[in-house]
């Protein structure tokens, strides 16, 4: 990319698109939210079926209060993004997600769903939710409109790298622990394997807090009409 912008060629992802702060900040959050959500969703779904021993259309039901939130996310983040810096948003969504895989994590299969499942749905959204309207927000106050094209395309494949990569891992971290582990039935391993991934997910989602409030602090208040 470097060589063929040097020598006037049209380069398919410029370079200098990632010499800004916020948008390589949203890339990068964007693929670890990207990655927790939908190996949560797998591994919680899992856990119902193998470890509940509940059918599958049990299991969808139980994750109904997910999509509810989220739906309720993406208007409440466009009411208040504009008031709330965009760095502690996006750095308060991932924490709140955050608590999702650790009460997953921490659960034991004979507890209620009330107790540990429920809430984890409630709070698994809120870091891709709030930070996809973020981004897209912030790609079009940081670039000008001939390359917003271009941004918003590198977004977009950060996010579905992010969900690749993080299915295959966290497959690979289950799969092994279950291998490993020693304990006295083919349940309690395939249990260990799933909060080996849910520990893995709740270390991603703080390394996305982190890279959220550092990397987004210049962006300010986004979505305020610019006179």
């Amino acid at each position: 990319m470097h060589f063929r912008a040097k020598n006037d060629q049209v380069a398919l992802i410029p370079n200098e698109v990632w010499k800004n702060a916020s948008f390589t900040s949203i890339c990068v959050t964007v693929a670890l939210s990207f990655a927790v959500l939908n190996s949560l969703d797998l591994m919680t779904s899992l856990y119902f079926q193998n470890i509940k021993h509940l059918s599958a259309l049990e299991a969808a039901i139980r994750m109904v209060p997910s999509t509810v939130v989220g739906l309720a996310l993406n208007i409440l983040t466009g009411l208040v993004v504009n008031k709330i810096r965009a760095n502690w948003l996006v750095a308060l969504a991932s924490l709140l997600s955050a608590g999702s895989p650790l009460l997953m994590a921490l659960i034991q299969p004979e507890w209620p769903y009330w107790k540990c499942a429920f809430p984890a749905q409630i709070l698994m959204p809120f870091s891709v939710d709030v930070l996809f309207t973020i981004s897209l927000i912030v790609i079009t106050d940081v670039f000008p409109n001939e390359k917003q094209a271009v941004a918003g395309a590198v977004f977009n494949t950060a996010g579905q790298l992010g969900n690749t990569m993080g299915l295959a891992a966290m497959q690979v971290i289950s799969t092994r622990v279950t291998r490993q582990v020693r304990v006295n039935s083919a349940a309690q391993a395939i249990m260990e394997g799933y909060r080996a991934t849910f520990w893995a997910m709740l270390t991603l989602l703080l390394i996305c807090t982190i890279v959220g409030a550092a990397g987004l602090r210049h962006a300010g208040r986004v979505g305020s009409k610019h006179q």
